[in-house]
């Protein structure tokens, strides 16, 4: 697959995610980044999409709003 025709489906995939997810509360931060924030946690949704596949891969998680480390990432 070319390489445009992949970024045109990677966008695509990410704008009906967002519309998903919106419904649900989630809120797009980074481009394929989606986050519900509560006041002591903030659960987050990511995509990864493989560059040399047609891959897709989902993070799933919580994240305590008061560690120290600074970046949305996993605990643990």
């Amino acid at each position: 697959m070319e390489k445009a025709e992949k970024n045109r489906r990677k966008k695509r995939i990410n704008e009906l995610v967002g519309v998903e997810l919106a419904a649900l509360g989630f809120r797009k931060t980074k481009p394929c980044l989606f986050v519900r924030p509560y006041p002591k946690i903030a659960e987050f949704m990511h995509l990864h999409f493989y560059t040399h596949s047609n891959d897709i891969r989902i993070h799933l998680g919580w994240r305590v709003r008061n560690d120290s480390f600074p970046g949305l990432a996993l605990n643990g």
